[in-house]
């Protein structure tokens, strides 16, 4: 788990489209490294103020971060909140880059 965090700090070179039905699709898998780029490309969405970012986009931002808060939560032994607050945290310092 705490290699696959660290990925999610690691810059982007590349600007992909989020197609929201492969996204959904590729979710089901419950892959946490997938849950995790599903996760990255839809925060650089957000954050990109160039693109709309649609409720479809942003309901499945909210479906992939509880995933992955969960499964963090689980890993690491940590509670929900503190497993929230670490992923932002690295997702916040990622787009600061």
């Amino acid at each position: 788990m705490r290699k696959l965090l660290k990925k999610l700090s690691k810059k982007e070179n590349k600007k992909k489209i989020t197609n929201t039905t492969l996204a959904k699709e590729k979710l089901r898998l419950n892959k946490p490294e997938t849950i995790l780029q599903i996760l990255k490309r839809l925060w650089l969405d957000k954050q990109d103020k160039s693109t709309s970012f649609s409720s479809n986009k942003k309901n499945l931002l909210k479906l992939s971060m509880k995933r992955l808060v969960e499964e963090a939560a689980f890993v690491l032994n940590i509670p929900l909140p503190q497993a929230r607050k670490r992923i932002k945290r690295i997702l916040r310092r990622e787009n600061k880059k």
